[in-house]
Order: structure tokens, then C-alpha cells, then sequence
């Protein structure tokens, strides 16, 4: 799963000009602190928030909104506390739930945010953020099918919804449903060409290089591997500092038949990254394509230097010892592989090692 920011987002604040209070003391610092929430400045919400409670005591949107404030900085108890009196005072409102939820995932505590999810729900199901904050526990839970569902409310409630849109993608490749997932992902891909200036927004470009390894991850399993080397080149064109879009592209290039251009992919990794295992297993399998014997085994080795339980490694050095004509070895090593699980080394090392 992608980490971009928390993985479950605030919902829209109830706006302070619409305020329930009845001091206009409280309602005044609630006023200020909302501004200053809405500029990111969180501490000075925080003091604010504090004033009106001291105003009123009573005042539910007060609590919410500090609690907001409060989970936005990374201080859960405080901020569950602030949901719970919020909640106790006013139990009717689905935002108050849905935050509590939030702090609820965050703490990994998943049955209870599901619960509060669910409150929200049933008292409010205008509000696209709370189907994808349900989705998202959902995804956290391996509970795809479900989460495809909850993705899809929000996207009928705001078709543009893009985080809602990739992830439901990856729910669906989750769950076998390949040309689905090419869809969601394509649909977040694509406003790149309609809005080509939020390329320049760090959290949509983001978005947009997980979309793409993700769409071009697809094409390469799929076999569509000029798709997947267009997908991953614009991965590495829009973030060179990230390695796994070098490692896949190289990958894929390897079963295009193309190992010369897949070694230099992963020289690129290795440059940046020397004790990459995967690196050094993957340009491990395009010497031995190219039929650089030694070569291959001495990257595959490396590899599992810095990652002794590699299969793939033991499955290459098998691969490559069959084809140095050194049977005793391939069985070794293919035997490694099955006793790890491979099931490619496992029906090789039956054809082979008698």
C-alpha cells in the first residue's frame, strides 16, 4: 500500500459560522481557531479552541474541533478524550464519529473504528470522506471486496475523488481484477493531460508516480510490456530518487527480451542503493540471459548476502549452475528455493535432480 499522508483523511470541518454555541465568547475564539486550523497552524487552533472551552464548557464543536487539532498533531489520547465529550454532549452528529474513527484506525484499533465508522454512516451519507475512510480500514483489514464498495459511495458522491479512485484500483487488483484496477488508475493517470498543473502539487504528483508503477506493474504481469515501460519510464521521470520503478522497469525489461537495457536499470539502483538484494537478483537474471554465467552468479550470491532467505536467488543460481553444467549445485540451490517456497524451483528441481 502507498504511504502518502495518514491513511485516513479529516472530514470537511463543520464551519464555526454555522456554530451551535450560545456564548459569543466561545463562539468567537472557536472562529479564530478555525482560521488558524485552516492555515495549518495547529498549536495556535489548539490555544484557541482551549478559550472557548474555558467560555463554555458545554460547547460539543469546541471539543471536536480541538480534537481535530489534536490528532493532526500526532497527540491521539488527547484528541480521543476531546471526541468522547463531544459525543457525550452531543451524540447526533456523524462528524464527531467519523473522527473518532479516525484516531481509532490510527491506533490500529480497527474494531472500534469500524463501529464509529459505521454511527457516522448510518447518521450521515453525504460526506464522500467517510466512505473512504471506512474504505481505507477496510483495505488495512484484507477486507478488499468490501473496501471496493465503500470506494465506490464516495467516487458516486465525488467522481473526481482521486485517492478514492487509486486505492479502490489497488482493491480491485487485490482481488484478481486486473482490468478494473487498469481503469481506477488510468482515471487518476489521466488528469494529468486536464489539468496539467497539478503536476506541480507534491501530494498529486505523488499520487500520480504510485499510479503509475501501480498501472505499469499490471502491464508487466499482464505481458502488455511496452505499457509497463512506458508507465514505469514516466515513474522514474517524475521521482529518480525512487528505486522500485527501476527495479520493475528492469525487470520487465529482462522478459522483453531486452536484458542489456535491464542492466542498466539496475546498475542505476545499485549505484544508488548497493545493498539493493532485489537489485542484484534481477540483474543476476539478465547475465544469465545474456549467458554471462559468472557474472550472474556473483550478483545472485550478492543478493543473498544482504537477503539470505531470497528464493529467487537460490532459483538463479540453480538456473545458472544447470546451464554451467554444474547438476550437484543447481540441485543445492533449487532445493533452497523449494524449502522457501518457490514453487518454479520445486518443479524444476524435480525435472532436474534425480
Amino acid at each position: 500500500m502507498l504511504a502518502m499522508t495518514k491513511y485516513f483523511l479529516l472530514g470537511c470541518l463543520l464551519s464555526p459560522f454555522l456554530s451551535r454555541a450560545q456564548n459569543p465568547a466561545a463562539n468567537a475564539a472557536v472562529i479564530k481557531g478555525y482560521q488558524y486550523f485552516q492555515g495549518g497552524n495547529f498549536a495556535e487552533a489548539i490555544k484557541y479552541y482551549d478559550q472557548a472551552i474555558k467560555a463554555d464548557d458545554k460547547y460539543a464543536d469546541a471539543y471536536y474541533y480541538r480534537g481535530s487539532a489534536l490528532w493532526k498533531t500526532g497527540n491521539l489520547d488527547p484528541a480521543l478524550r476531546d471526541f468522547n465529550k463531544a459525543i457525550h454532549l452531543n451524540p447526533s452528529d456523524a462528524d464527531y464519529y467519523g473522527e473518532r474513527g479516525n484516531v481509532y484506525a490510527q491506533q490500529k484499533d480497527y474494531k472500534k473504528a469500524e463501529i464509529n465508522f459505521k454511527r457516522s454512516l448510518e447518521l450521515n451519507q453525504t460526506n464522500p470522506t467517510r466512505f473512504y475512510n471506512y474504505g481505507r480500514l477496510l483495505t488495512e483489514t484484507d477486507r478488499n471486496a468490501e473496501a471496493i464498495v465503500m470506494f465506490s459511495k464516495a467516487i458516486d458522491r465525488n467522481p473526481k475523488y482521486l485517492t478514492a479512485l487509486y486505492y479502490r484500483g489497488d482493491a480491485y487488483y487485490l482481488t484478481g481484477n486486473q482490468e478494473a484496477a487498469v481503469n481506477d488508475f488510468s482515471k487518476v493517470i489521466e488528469l494529468k493531460n486536464l489539468q496539467p498543473d497539478l503536476i506541480n502539487n507534491i501530494s498529486y504528483k505523488l499520487l500520480i508516480y504510485e499510479a503509475s508503477y501501480k498501472r505499469g506493474s499490471v502491464y508487466g504481469e499482464l505481458k502488455q510490456y511496452d505499457n509497463a515501460d512506458k508507465d514505469l519510464t514516466s515513474c522514474t521521470e517524475l521521482d529518480n530518487t525512487k528505486m522500485k520503478a527501476f527495479n520493475n522497469r528492469g525487470y520487465y525489461r529482462i522478459m522483453a527480451g531486452k536484458p542489456d537495457a535491464a542492466i542498466k536499470d539496475f546498475d542505476h539502483v545499485l549505484k544508488n542503493d548497493p545493498s539493493n538484494a532485489l537489485a542484484y537478483n534481477n540483474r543476476g537474471l539478465a547475465w544469465y540471459y545474456l549467458k554471462n554465467y559468472k557474472t550472474a552468479e556473483e550478483d545472485c550470491l550478492r543478493s543473498l548476502k544482504y537477503k539470505p532467505d531470497n528464493a529467487w536467488a537460490y532459483l538463479n543460481l540453480g538456473k545458472i549452475y544447470i546451464a554451467s553444467g554444474k547438476q550437484a549445485s543447481a540441485c543445492e540451490h533449487l532445493q533452497k528455493a523449494s524449502r522457501l517456497g518457490n514453487k518454479e524451483a520445486e518443479s524444476l528441481s524435480r525435472t532436474t535432480c534425480k
